[in-house]
């Protein structure tokens, strides 16, 4: 959900930089992971290929939504995000531990597509609500 928020608020370019910045105090050993474990090692293992995809699915998103903010656009932008992220994990994960398709989709895919759905309902709602308010210095 945050990463799809970073790509739709800070744009494609600071939505990216602020994965790339999430990866880098988790490889630096801070505990940023949704695990206690970090370092370099936890960003090349078989979880890796979600984390490095969240640096590109923050900034497709950024870039899509720049295009159109409209409620259909933000919900297809941020459904790309979450394509994009699970396919890098998927195939991440194919690549390092599964190493058969099929059960790496049904693994590494299709098991988080429900919970994700969720996630990208609010993410969007989040989104639309905060970025139609006027943020203004009077305020």
């Amino acid at each position: 959900m945050f990463v799809l928020l970073a790509g739709a608020f800070l744009g494609w370019r600071d939505g990216a930089i602020s994965m790339l910045s999430y990866l880098l105090l988790g490889g630096l050993g801070i505990p940023v992971f949704a695990s206690p474990v970090a370092g370099w090692g936890y960003l090349f293992g078989p979880t890796g290929g979600y984390l490095w995809g969240f640096v590109i699915g923050a900034g497709v998103v950024g870039a899509m939504i720049r295009m159109d903010s409209s409620v259909i656009w933000t919900i297809f932008s941020m459904l790309v995000g979450l394509v994009l992220i699970f396919g890098c994990g998927t195939v991440y994960l194919n690549m390092t531990l599964i190493h058969n398709w099929s059960v790496s989709v049904v693994q590494g895919f299709l098991i988080f597509s429900l919970w994700d759905i969720v996630k990208l309902g609010a993410a969007v709602g989040t989104f639309r609500a905060l970025s139609s308010r006027s943020f203004s210095s009077k305020d």
